[in-house]
């Protein structure tokens, strides 16, 4: 399902690079057909349509499992590597992986060395962290770390693990950070509109963003973020067009995973949209209870007549 999204997204421009949920590593070294279906665009040498990159993330804590795996992976042509060290699910972290790794920054830097040796040197290995677990006393030895083992890049969640998703995201601890490593740092957390990356870049002093949750709740944020950061007024996408989008990601999932399964994604992505499109929650109420791919259709194109019925009166 992630892979729609990432070519609609990237299709409306903006984005520089995405990444694919993280593939958990547990026990094996993964056979190249699981990285295909959760990464279907190394066949397009691990791009998106549009044309833009494709990282493959990975998520455990055995460092020759992991490098395995990243070296299957850059075998297959992804353009770069991502290591997941702040996922909170309690389920991940359970099962030794995610953000429980930001209590032993000694084994992230031995998951992150192994797998940069692992790899050609030219294929770049980025990994994801958190400020720290219960907090953030050791936010500095797990970034020191994690930038020691010869990664290319450090994307900071601004929050704890205990804090997972609750606002604020402290972007100033990333400060220190950006003025200490050569390495770019990618500030994450909180940044749903233009004016909010604009107060990040000026308290983390990062030059790089990773936008997540706000993407799915404004389809067009990275070309907001672009035209922003350029000085260049740009119309933001009206519920019309963003529901000429909901029918193409229903269809393009349907035709990709089965129309079954294209169902509770559109429910899903619908929860997010409410953020910045309050049609969105009309829309939802009307197909929450709905299990009948046909159904779900007839509920979408009916919502796009009225609009273009509305609109033509």
């Amino acid at each position: 399902m992630e892979s729609v999204m990432r070519e609609m997204l990237t299709g409306i421009g903006g984005y520089e690079r995405c990444v694919t949920e993280f593939i958990r590593v547990s026990s094996t070294v993964l056979p190249p057909k699981v990285f295909h279906r959760l990464c279907p665009e190394l066949k397009n040498d691990g791009r998106t349509a549009s044309g833009t990159p494709v990282y493959v993330q990975l998520l455990g804590s055995d460092p020759a499992l992991m490098a395995a795996n990243a070296k299957i992976v850059a075998q297959l042509g992804a353009p770069g590597i991502d290591l997941n060290f702040g996922c909170p699910a309690k389920t991940v972290n359970k099962s030794r992986g995610g953000a429980t790794l930001l209590k032993t920054p000694e084994l992230i830097f031995d998951i992150c060395k192994a797998v940069r040796n692992a790899t050609p040197v030219e294929t770049p290995v980025t990994a994801k962290v958190r400020l720290g677990f219960d907090d953030d006393s050791q936010f500095s030895e797990i970034t020191d770390y994690a930038i020691r083992s010869g990664i290319d890049e450090l994307t900071v969640h601004a929050r704890t693990k205990t804090q997972a998703y609750r606002p604020p995201a402290h972007w100033s601890r990333l400060k220190p950070v950006t003025r200490k490593y050569a390495i770019p740092i990618i500030a994450n957390g909180e940044i749903w509109t233009p004016s909010d990356l604009a107060t990040c870049r000026e308290q983390s002093g990062c030059d790089a963003f990773m936008l997540a949750r706000g993407a799915l709740c404004r389809p067009d944020l990275g070309r907001a973020v672009k035209a922003h950061t350029e000085n260049i007024a740009v119309t933001p996408m009206t519920w019309p067009e963003i529901t000429e989008l909901l029918i193409y990601f229903f269809e393009a999932n349907g035709a990709r995973y089965g129309r079954k399964y294209a169902i509770n994604p559109l429910k899903q992505w619908l929860v997010y949209l409410q953020y910045c499109y309050p049609q969105a929650a009309a829309l939802f109420a009307q197909v929450k209870r709905i299990r009948d791919p046909d159904d779900m259709l007839c509920v979408l194109l009916r919502s796009t007549h009225k609009l273009t019925t509305s609109k033509a009166a």
